[in-house]
């Protein structure tokens, strides 16, 4: 079994928390397997596809080898494909990586590995299951607070060593004498490394943010084509870093640079993604953990959601009454005023900004509900 990074390998470097982990643990970044890394000649029948946190191929991957899915661990809605493959696992759960823990939970420990070794893969496992869930604080399932609590004692166990016989091994001499200093894990330090290198985003275009943490679904019924980004800051540190960045351009070139909420590169840049990707609505949707840079602030009452949807085609010019209609009638996701409306020219005939209040709804409980609005276009 091979795992498979379902992104092309350019794309590694869009994930900094996944370079972080690389870097602290026995892999490098290199080892992954991508899908441009897959042989054109491979047939169908050469392969098994077990998809863990998805339960339908899409795309290219899809088109060639849907017949072959052999086995699903997944925490999304169920779509309905590959009924007959084992393991079947679709539940709700915080994090898929809790469901791939505790399936294989039994396996690894009696594979009886070395501390170190166990510690390796626990931390790998534990990343982004306390990423899904802020540490446990939103989302959380029985299923995720056993996986920690499982992957914990991992990590503690291996960083029982003494650290003079770890990789980050440090000793020193007094008076002729080793002192060998022990290192303690911990879960709330782990994560907060894990989060400052996620949010180094600053380096990145928002042509890297859009492409960065990205999926897309083609409804069957319209053909219409829905593509959603989301981005670990708000929707108003987006739009204002490509406003200052229009004008530092314009200044550069002698062209004025007056205009503080000149957004012409924000939306040429959407357009352009929409391009490449065959979308007919583009949704970007942000959240924000408040004050990012405080290592003791947990997200929790700072914690804010954005959402930014643009009908880029004819056939999908009206998704965002139809949206917006909808949720006036359910709250599902409780959309109101976004707070840089009147500030920036963010709202169009075809194009909306919203605040996000039902902040517990991530993209995973959304894009179904857009999928439906979609649908019905």
């Amino acid at each position: 079994m091979i795992p498979l990074l379902n992104i092309p390998r350019k794309e590694v470097s869009l994930r900094p928390e996944l370079l972080y982990l690389a870097n602290h643990l026995a892999f490098h970044s290199s080892d992954l397997f991508c899908l441009d890394d897959i042989p054109s000649s491979l047939a169908p029948a050469q392969t098994h596809f077990v998809l863990v946190d998805h339960n339908v191929l899409q795309g290219d991957l899809g088109q060639k080898f849907s017949s072959r899915v052999s086995a699903i661990i997944d925490h999304h809605e169920d779509e309905g494909g590959s009924l007959t493959c084992k393991p079947r696992i679709i539940t709700g759960s915080g994090s898929c990586c809790s469901l791939v823990s505790e399936y294989f939970r039994e396996k690894w420990d009696g594979l009886h590995l070395p501390a170190d070794i166990n510690a390796q893969l626990a931390k790998l496992a534990l990343a982004p299951i306390l990423d899904d869930t802020s540490n446990l604080q939103h989302r959380v399932t029985p299923a995720d607070v056993a996986a920690v609590t499982h992957l914990v004692r991992k990590c503690q166990q291996g960083n029982n060593k003494p650290i003079a016989e770890a990789s980050s091994s440090s000793s020193s001499t007094l008076a002729g004498t080793t002192t060998t200093v022990h290192s303690k894990f911990s879960q709330d330090d782990f994560y907060k490394s894990v989060q400052r290198a996620k949010l180094a985003l600053d380096h990145m275009s928002l042509s890297d943010l859009l492409r960065k943490d990205y999926k897309e679904w083609t409804d069957s019924s319209n053909n219409i084509k829905l593509g959603i980004s989301s981005v670990p800051k708000s929707l108003y540190w987006l739009i204002q870093r490509e406003s200052q960045s229009d004008k530092k351009k314009k200044i550069d070139d002698n062209d004025g640079g007056n205009d503080d909420n000149d957004l012409s590169s924000f939306y040429s840049t959407l357009k352009s993604w929409s391009t490449e990707r065959s979308l007919d609505v583009l949704v970007i949707m942000t959240r924000d953990a408040g004050q990012e840079d405080d290592e003791n602030n947990d997200g929790g009452a700072d914690f804010t959601r954005d959402l930014f949807i643009w009908g880029v085609t004819n056939k999908a010019k009206d998704i965002k009454t139809r949206l917006l209609n909808l949720d006036k009638e359910n709250e599902k996701l409780g959309l109101e005023k976004w707070e840089g409306t009147d500030e920036f020219n963010i709202e169009s005939h075809d194009r909306q900004a919203w605040k996000q209040k039902k902040i517990e709804k991530s993209r995973k409980q959304v894009a179904p509900y857009l999928r439906e609005v979609v649908s019905k276009l």
